[in-house]
């Protein structure tokens, strides 16, 4: 984490960025203006995006991981059903065997 000022210093530009909205934050940057006015303000400006880009893949994965335990749990399921289907399939193949040798003519 780059260290600019103050902690205090540093709530209060993250404060000032939440109300500007991340969208606002790029375009000033990227029109260059925090370059030329306050180094500091930059500098605590990329570290913000940066921590907001990195919330947003975290969350990302997260979510990610979360659909992937849903389809894991969905594919046991399936497999349970699966193997049921199977088991009663064998079930009344040998039931019907036995009945055709014990009413076999």
């Amino acid at each position: 984490m780059p260290h600019f000022g103050t902690e205090q210093e540093r709530r209060d530009y993250f404060a000032k960025f939440e109300k500007y909205g991340e969208s606002e934050v790029r375009i000033q940057i990227n029109k260059g203006i925090w370059h030329q006015q306050n180094r500091i303000m930059l500098g605590y400006a990329q570290e913000w995006l940066r921590l907001k880009d990195e919330d947003r893949a975290l969350e990302a994965s997260s979510k990610r991981d979360a659909r992937e335990e849903e389809t894991l749990k969905i594919a046991r399921k399936a497999n349970i059903i699966a193997i049921t289907a199977i088991i009663f399939a064998v079930a009344a193949t040998i039931s019907a065997a036995i009945i055709g040798v014990i009413y076999a003519p």
